[in-house]
């Protein structure tokens, strides 16, 4: 096991300090920080049997005088908290999904330049046939750059909806230049709009603007919120003392872009800093 009190994630040029009030603990198996959610434990029939044996027990010992009102009112109270749970979850879930999303980016911001979004000319609603027109897509798109570029595809891909419920993905992506109409071909399904993004510092944080605005819509329900390709690099944590201090070091004054203080009920209170190298 593992103790430290600072924390470095390095992404490519964007790196992240965190320094901890209280010491924090890292076992071998564990991959970090974790915000635990109290969601994740019981399922609400469990909590609610288990609150009604509780109630029952107390009756029993009051000599059975509780109406069916007390009943009635702790279930509805318990429906309550537990659907506020899991919206604090899904939050939660979401920020994470989208952090991780960002650090992945940004860790491969030199190769992955080309941001566009896939739309269908079909009212396409079905997330899994939308998976199943993409994953088509990048056997496709694969085969035409090993074919006339020998180049290796690289991706982060995020599924989202349109007010009307159609499906459309934002992928970004390392694509060398590709006429948009070739590109569309390829794709065969609609329409690609790409956006130019090469004056960008930090992608990850701003085609996450773009990407994962869906991570608690109900339609992705035990489904993949984004997904990436194995060959890209990932973000690299730090929490030895002697390198942590040797990259704060490192770190130029002005270079600092974000600095907050926040408190968590697990980590304690957390003073967070943000550098970007290339800026």
């Amino acid at each position: 096991m593992k103790v430290y009190d600072k924390k470095i994630v390095v992404s490519g040029d964007v790196v992240e300090v965190y320094s901890y009030s209280k010491a924090q603990y890292k076992t071998e198996n564990d991959k970090g920080d974790k915000n635990k959610s109290s969601s994740s434990g019981k399922s609400f029939n469990e909590k609610i049997k288990s609150a009604f044996n509780t109630l029952i027990d107390l009756d029993r010992k009051l000599g059975f005088k509780l109406d069916f009102s007390a009943f009635t009112e702790l279930f509805e109270a318990f429906k309550a908290n537990y659907l506020d749970e899991q919206q604090e979850y899904k939050k939660k879930n979401a920020y994470k999904r989208k952090r991780s999303i960002r650090r992945l980016i940004n860790a491969n911001s030199g190769e992955l330049r080309k941001f566009f979004t896939l739309t269908f000319a079909d009212n396409v609603t079905e997330v899994d046939k939308a998976y199943y027109e993409f994953k088509k897509f990048k056997r496709r798109l694969k085969y035409f750059l090993r074919e006339n570029y020998d180049h290796e595809l690289k991706y982060v891909v995020v599924i989202e909806f349109q007010e009307r419920g159609a499906v459309h993905f934002h992928m970004l992506c390392n694509l060398p230049f590709i006429k948009s109409e070739v590109l569309q071909k390829i794709w065969s399904n609609g329409f690609i709009k790409i956006k130019k993004i090469d004056d960008v510092d930090n992608v990850g944080t701003y085609v996450v603007k773009y990407m994962g605005k869906d991570f608690e819509d109900d339609r992705l329900e035990g489904r993949k919120r984004y997904n990436r390709s194995r060959n890209l690099k990932e973000s690299e944590e730090v929490i030895d003392k002697k390198k942590v201090a040797e990259l704060l070091a490192q770190l130029p004054e002005d270079k600092l872009v974000y600095e907050n203080n926040f408190d968590n009920e697990y980590l304690g209170s957390v003073h967070y800093q943000q550098f970007n190298i290339s800026r």
